[in-house]
């Protein structure tokens, strides 16, 4: 089972009881070291000893060839805070580029070949967020090309919190506010700084409910729902940069408790920072 290379015709996945023992084995396989996220790992743990835990499609990932944990780092540790064991899916992944590697394929054709929920959407989100962090995001730069790029990109983010900025950016694309790959990527940076912080500008951004007239979410909220209408379709990839600046802008004035009573970005000046 674990460690153990598989070759093509192996079974890629299987729904395993993971315990305690297996958790620490999985974890001293764990290669890339992310900074663990204690309130994540409480949460977890809460659910676990409650008895609610229950298989939702997440996955733990292990390299097929070397046995390495690729994703479910979390999850793992609050099994071995606990000692309670839980169910999974625990999934193979082929890691190794050399396969395929002159395939032409989409970031979403190989995330779903690497076993990654929301593929497309994540892929995108990706791209976004790793330009960001180096600084080439603009609206005409491009995403990581090669197999090789975009497994780079996404093993250098926390997976488990793209998958969470996935579904909140549904949400917020669901109130006709801007794409999930927009709001998914800003979000994913904005948990990084506070989540709290993240989950209460975002609700206030989705409802509007019981906002001053000069509150930087309902400036927010009023300035994507018209920006939506007034872009044309063919600026789509310069209307998603443009709306992710507004997102910024606004989030820093919330953290800083600043009014605000209207929210400008020109193409010229740098992306803004999330503060």
């Amino acid at each position: 089972m674990f460690g153990t290379k598989r070759t093509e015709n192996d079974v890629r996945a299987e729904l395993m009881t993971i315990t305690p023992e297996m958790a620490k084995a999985f974890l001293g396989a764990n290669s890339n070291f992310r900074k663990i996220n204690q309130r994540k790992v409480a949460a977890y743990a809460r659910d676990m000893v409650a008895g609610s835990w229950h298989v939702n499609g997440e996955s733990i990932k292990l390299d097929r060839n070397a046995g390495e944990l690729k994703d479910g780092q979390h999850r793992l540790t609050a099994c071995v805070k606990t000692g309670i064991p839980f169910k999974s899916i625990v999934v193979w992944v082929d890691t190794d580029m050399g396969v395929d590697r002159g395939m032409n394929r989409t970031v979403g054709q190989l995330f779903t070949h690497l076993g990654i929920k929301h593929a497309n959407n994540v892929g995108a989100m990706v791209g976004v967020i790793t330009r960001y962090k180096d600084g080439t995001l603009d609206a005409t730069s491009s995403s990581p090309k090669t197999d090789d790029e975009r497994l780079e990109a996404y093993q250098s983010l926390d997976a488990e919190e793209l998958q969470t900025s996935v579904r909140l950016g549904s949400q917020m694309y669901a109130s006709g506010l801007g794409s999930i790959t927009c709001w998914g990527s800003a979000i994913y940076l904005m948990r990084e700084i506070d989540e709290e912080d993240a989950a209460f500008f975002c609700e206030s951004v989705r409802n509007g409910a019981n906002l001053s007239a000069n509150d930087p979410a309902l400036i927010l909220r009023n300035r994507l729902s018209s920006f939506q209408y007034a872009q044309a379709k063919s600026r789509s990839s310069i209307r998603a940069f443009v709306a992710m600046a507004f997102i910024a802008k606004a989030w820093n004035a919330y953290r800083e408790k600043r009014a605000v009573t209207f929210l400008k970005f020109l193409q010229s000046e740098p992306f803004p920072q999330f503060k």
